[in-house]
């Protein structure tokens, strides 16, 4: 029943884990459309060849999208899935130290 739980509600230092697994992620975003305040998420979850999309409607965007060295000149970092992944940090560290 405890493994039950835990998929629920993980320990704290599971938490940790997983926001800084995250956090690693966004990181190695920067830079790419995806990390970038002007893209859009897929509205087709599941389909190969929907990328999501560029509010700027970059003409290249798809080719930027799948490439990993290629920025467009627009790009700004969404910085707000950053700074929740950072504050969620913070505070899970406060809470294990609290105990």
């Amino acid at each position: 029943m405890s493994k039950f739980n835990n998929l629920f509600d993980p320990p704290l230092n599971n938490q940790l884990e997983l926001v800084n697994i995250a956090l690693d992620v966004l990181k190695s975003q920067i830079g790419r459309c995806i990390a970038c305040k002007y893209y859009r998420p897929t509205t087709m979850p599941g389909c190969v060849t929907d990328y999501g999309e560029c509010l700027l409607r970059h003409p290249n965007f798809t080719n930027m999208v799948l490439s990993s060295d290629q920025a467009c000149n627009s790009y700004q970092q969404d910085a707000i899935k950053f700074e929740y992944a950072l504050n969620l940090k913070a505070k899970l560290e406060r809470e294990i130290n609290d105990k």
